[in-house]
């Protein structure tokens, strides 16, 4: 069942029917919450449908459970796409090479 409604879900994302792609993903990883390429899907489906929130919170599974996955540096790469950066590292970046702020703070 769960990879009728992975294969199902796939198929209808590709076809563009993006609502019915998430109902039986969504499906999927209730049926098996390891199951990383369907949160993968999942949450591709999910930034079509624009849900920011909801693609972070599966793309962030798929790494979890996939971490050297096929797909796990794409899947970063979204993930830095949704998150908002870190302060730290704002200040980080302000930073000359040699330590000393480009601002002078």
């Amino acid at each position: 069942m769960r990879w009728r409604k992975f294969n199902l879900g796939c198929v209808l994302e590709q076809l563009g029917k993006t609502l019915e792609a998430i109902l039986h993903l969504s499906r999927a990883v209730e049926l098996v919450p390891s199951l990383a390429d369907a949160h993968l899907n999942l949450a591709l489906a999910y930034e079509k449908n624009g849900q920011a929130h909801n693609a972070l919170r599966h793309l962030s599974l798929y790494v979890r459970y996939e971490p050297n996955g096929p797909w796990a540096d794409f899947a970063r790469s979204r993930i830095d796409k949704y998150r908002p950066p870190s302060p730290f590292l704002a200040r980080r970046k302000a930073l000359h090479p040699s330590g000393e702020s480009i601002s002078g703070a």
